[in-house]
C-alpha cells in the first residue's frame, strides 16, 4: 500500500490505465466535469467551486507568491498550498452559505405545498441541513442562522468571504456578533469591513467581537439599557463532563457579580494557601465555590470533582 501523502503523488492519475487519458491530470478531471451530465444549475454550481479554486490558487494573497509562480518542492510551494486552500475554504464556505439559505428556502416551500401551518413551516430546515452536513442540529442552526445573516444583510462581509479574502472564522464571529444588531448598524459595520481591508487584519475572535461590540455601543448608545437587560436575561450556568471523573462549569453571570465572586474566591484561597493548605490558588477556588453552593461543612482543602471554574462577564458573550 502507498502511504506518501497525495502532494507527492503529482504524476500519478487514479485510473491512468484509461486509454482516453492525455498524461495531464488536470486535463482529464477538467475533461469530466465538463462532459458530466448534469442539470444547468449542477453545472454552474460546479464552475463556481472549480473558479473559486483557479483564484485560490493564483490570486492568493497571504504568500508572497501563488501556487504557479513557485518553484516544485519548495517551502514556498508548500506555504503557497496552504494559503491557497486557506483562501478556498473561506470560498467555499461562502457557497455553503448561499445553499444554506436556499436549502430553507426550499424547505419552507416544500412545507407551504403540503399544507403545513404557516407558524411551523421551515422549522425543520436546520435539522435538514444539519444532516446534510454531518453536524447536530444545534449546530446546525447557528451555522444556518449565520449563514442567513451574511448572505441577506451583510453583503460586502459575504463579498469578502466569497473572494476568500476573509477567513471563515472571522466571517462567523461577524456574523454572530452582529445578531442582534439593528439593520443600520448592520449596513454600517459591513461598509467598514468592505471599504478596510485592514480592519480585521491580524484579529483573532475575541479581539474581534470585542472591536465590534464597541462600535455596536457607538452606533447605537440608544440600545444600551436593553442590550444589558437582554444579556442578563440570558446569565446561565452549564456543565461539560471530562475525562477521568472530572467536569468543567461555566457560568454567564452579570459583569459585577463575575467580578466579586473571582476577587472572593480568590482572597479566601490565598488566605487558605496562607494558612498552610497544599492545594493550588485555582484548585482551592474551586473547591470554594463547590463547598458554597452546597453548603458543605468539609474543609475546602479536600479534593472535588470540579476540575474548572470559568465564570464571564457578559460583556465577553
Amino acid at each position: 500500500m502507498d502511504e506518501r501523502p497525495a502532494g507527492d503523488q503529482h504524476d500519478e492519475e487514479p485510473g491512468s490505465g484509461d486509454a482516453a487519458s492525455s498524461g495531464d491530470l488536470l486535463c482529464d478531471i477538467a475533461a469530466h466535469v465538463t462532459a458530466l451530465d448534469a442539470s444547468p444549475g449542477a453545472r454552474t454550481l460546479l464552475a463556481e467551486i472549480l473558479a473559486a479554486t483557479l483564484q485560490a490558487f493564483t490570486r492568493t494573497t497571504s504568500v508572497r507568491d501563488p501556487l504557479p509562480a513557485t518553484a516544485p518542492h519548495s517551502a514556498e510551494e508548500s506555504l503557497a498550498i496552504l494559503g491557497g486552500l486557506d483562501h478556498l475554504r473561506s470560498s467555499l464556505a461562502a457557497i455553503e452559505a448561499t445553499w444554506q439559505v436556499r436549502a430553507e428556502q426550499k424547505i419552507r416551500e416544500a412545507d407551504r405545498r403540503e399544507g403545513a401551518p404557516a407558524s411551523v413551516q421551515g422549522k425543520g430546515a436546520a435539522s435538514e441541513v444539519g444532516i446534510a452536513g454531518r453536524v447536530s442540529p444545534a449546530s446546525a442552526s447557528f451555522s444556518l442562522a449565520s449563514a442567513r445573516r451574511l448572505v441577506q444583510h451583510l453583503p460586502g462581509t459575504f463579498g469578502r468571504l466569497w473572494d476568500g479574502r476573509l477567513p471563515v472564522r472571522q466571517a462567523v464571529t461577524v456574523a454572530s456578533t452582529l445578531a442582534t444588531a439593528d439593520p443600520e448598524t448592520c449596513a454600517a459595520i459591513d461598509k467598514m469591513i468592505s471599504e478596510d481591508p485592514l480592519f480585521l487584519a491580524g484579529k483573532g475572535d475575541r479581539q474581534l467581537r470585542s472591536d465590534l461590540q464597541r462600535m455596536i455601543q457607538q452606533l447605537e448608545p440608544e440600545r444600551s439599557r436593553d442590550r444589558a437587560e437582554r444579556a442578563a436575561r440570558a446569565r446561565h450556568v452549564t456543565m461539560t463532563p471530562l475525562a477521568d471523573g472530572m467536569a468543567r462549569v461555566n457560568a454567564v453571570l452579570r459583569g459585577v457579580d463575575a467580578a466579586g465572586l473571582m476577587k472572593s474566591l480568590q482572597r479566601s484561597a490565598e488566605s487558605l494557601r496562607a494558612a498552610g493548605v497544599k492545594h493550588s490558588v485555582p484548585a482551592l477556588e474551586a473547591d470554594l465555590l463547590v463547598g458554597a453552593v452546597l453548603e458543605r461543612s468539609d474543609p475546602p482543602s479536600r479534593g472535588c470533582f470540579i476540575s474548572c471554574v470559568r465564570v464571564r462577564s457578559l460583556t465577553e458573550v
